[in-house]
């Protein structure tokens, strides 16, 4: 056998092993979050909400080279956190697939969205079987995220930037 062939078998088997997983087989053949059976659906739904509230937040889920700049957010504005914690997240879709769905379905829309889901998920039955810390977390979000979504934050945050005053 060559080694042309034992590659050939390598890579074979790599795909056979990966179509395997129903989560690596549906991002491997780029399908979207409507061509996913309702059974992985299920799964995900599942699994993704102590996944996300157990490692995405900032103090969970921080990588090596992204420690400085946490460090550095922290000393800034509301929002910019905000911001720099769905990129944490963005990063975590890309180790673990069941995420990706959570990110697209609820935080790839607006502050007022992800505080709605974050409401109604207090309200469930996985909220009151996370531990004390983890709820303790979800709370404290849910109420950042709060002080973002009244009315008066974002009409703030989205009014037009004033023009520079003409220089005297």
């Amino acid at each position: 056998m060559t080694r042309l062939h034992q590659f050939a078998l390598a890579l074979t088997m790599l795909l056979l092993l990966a179509a395997a997983t129903p989560g690596v087989l549906w991002l491997y053949a780029g399908r979207g979050l409507s061509d996913v059976p309702d059974s992985v659906h299920d799964e995900v739904a599942t699994a993704v909400r102590g996944a996300f509230f157990r490692q995405a937040f900032v103090n969970d889920y921080i990588e090596e080279d992204l420690l400085p700049q946490a460090k550095r957010v922290k000393a800034k504005p509301l929002a910019d956190r905000l911001l720099f914690d769905r990129e944490i997240l963005k990063r975590f879709a890309l180790d673990n697939y069941v995420a990706v769905y959570f990110l697209e379905d609820v935080v790839g829309t607006d502050d007022a969205a992800l505080y709605a889901h974050l409401r109604a998920y207090q309200l469930s039955d996985a909220y009151d079987a996370l531990p004390l810390q983890q709820r303790q977390r979800v709370d404290n979000w849910t109420d950042l995220l709060s002080e973002q979504t009244t009315p008066r934050a974002l009409e703030i945050r989205h009014a037009p930037t004033p023009p520079a005053s003409a220089p005297k």
